[in-house]
This record gives structure tokens, sequence and C-alpha cells, in this order.
């Protein structure tokens, strides 16, 4: 019973990830060694540590580069070069732990006839976009979704990036659009694969408001309202309007 209970907690990725890519093959040291960090943390570096030595290469075609590992070290091979983990963008490393975990799920759900065996019905991802320019948000928030879906678990993902909610937002227009004209189907994949396709009823967004939740969820139309937490767009745009007005005024 009591590892029945271990197996139902959910696997917390954390925005400081790219940490583990940085500590390499020391990851282990921080857990056996009882090093005084968040357990939260802890229990990310073991998820972690184990899916590094079951996924020795892992190709990311989004981002252009290749992961492997050795008996040394690990690398990220983009083109001809291989690079040290240590030496590549942040953005890179934040996405490594990430992406790595979740294929390692994935494999081992798709080993598995059941999600309990799983040990995971909740995933927990925080800030996503970390390190990374607007068109890579999209590209790995489509990746997650995709990943997601095949291991069929609930995931929580918090952002300030108003490119997140977008993203989801077309993913969700996407499914609504196949649903109301489904002799198009073929078209919107062209578009958005149908593997990242999201269903509005089974989406949840809000936004922590002067110390209140509120949803973002459009019922109307069936969406995100990313613009909530966008204002600041808006605001930019009104005053490059005021300013040009200004300097050509006369």
């Amino acid at each position: 019973m009591k590892r029945d209970i271990e197996q139902a907690k959910p696997l917390y990725i954390p925005a400081e990830r790219m940490f583990f890519s940085m500590v390499g093959e020391s990851i282990a040291g921080l857990w056996a060694n009882e090093i005084n960090v968040s357990k939260s943390y802890l229990n990310f570096a073991r998820y972690y540590e184990v899916a590094k030595k079951s996924i020795p290469k892992l190709e990311y075609p989004d981002l252009n580069f290749v992961y492997y590992r050795n008996d040394e070290s690990e690398y990220i091979k983009c083109g001809e070069k291989d690079v040290e983990i240590k030496y590549t963008s942040s953005g890179i490393q934040a996405i490594l732990p990430l992406v790595i975990v979740l294929r390692d799920l994935l494999n081992k759900r798709e080993e598995s006839t059941t999600i309990k065996r799983l040990g995971v019905k909740t995933i927990c991802i925080e800030e996503p976009e970390i390190s990374l320019f607007p068109n890579r948000q999209k590209g790995l928030l489509e990746y997650i979704v995709s990943l997601i879906k095949k291991i069929d678990s609930r995931v929580i993902i918090t952002t300030h990036s108003p490119y997140i909610l977008s993203a989801f937002n077309n993913l969700i227009l996407a499914n609504n659009t196949a649903i109301e004209k489904n002799d198009k189907e073929k078209e919107i994949e062209e578009i958005i694969e149908k593997d990242k396709w999201i269903d509005f009823e089974d989406v949840s967004a809000y936004e922590v408001k002067d110390g209140k939740v509120v949803s973002l969820l459009d019922e109307e139309y069936k969406g995100i309202n990313v613009s909530a937490i966008d204002e600041v767009s808006d605001r930019l745009s009104e005053d490059v309007d005021r300013l040009i007005s200004i300097r050509y005024e006369g």
C-alpha cells in the first residue's frame, strides 16, 4: 500500500532544472550526500538520473541538435560539432532535463499496460519558456503536449509567458475547428499536427491577480484569454503611437 501511495505523487519539474544539466554526472551526489536543498529538487534529481541512464541518445529536431552521453560526459551534437553540456546555452540546459524526463516517462508508459504502473499521475512543469526565444517557446510547448498526450497523464504548467498561452490557444483552436469543420481535418493538420490538438473541455487556466485566482478561460469562444496577462503589449503599443504622434506632429 505504501508503494502505491508513493507512486501517486506528482512529478515536479522545477524552473531551476538547468542546474541539473550543469552538474552532470555529479547529480547523484546531491541526494547521496543529503545536500541541503529542497526535497522536490532532490526528487527531480532522482528522476533525471534514472532517465539519463535509460536514454543515452535523444534527437530534438526543433532546436536541430542531438543529445548523447557516454561514460565520461554528456554532449550536444549540432551539425558536425560536439559540445559538452556545460558549454551550451542556458536554453538548451533548461530544455534537456525536461525533455529527457518526459521521454523516459513515455518509454515507460509504452512498456506498461496501466498508468498506475508508470508511477506518475500528475506532471508539474514550472516555466517551460525559460531562456528561450518566442518561436522556441512555441515549439517546446507543442512538443510537450505531444508527449503528455501519449503519456496519458495530467499536466500542470506555470508560466509568465503570453507566448506559451498563445501556443496553447492555437492547439485548442485546431481542435475546435476540426470539430466544427470535420471535412477540413487534413488542412488543419497541415498547420498543426493532430497529436498536438487539445480539447477545450480538458483545459483549465488561471491567473493569480491581487491575491485572487481568476479563470482565464473564455467559454464563449472556447479558448484562453491571453490578453489578461499581456496587458503590457497594449501599453507598449499605446506608448509607440503617442511618441510617433509627437515626433511627426505639425
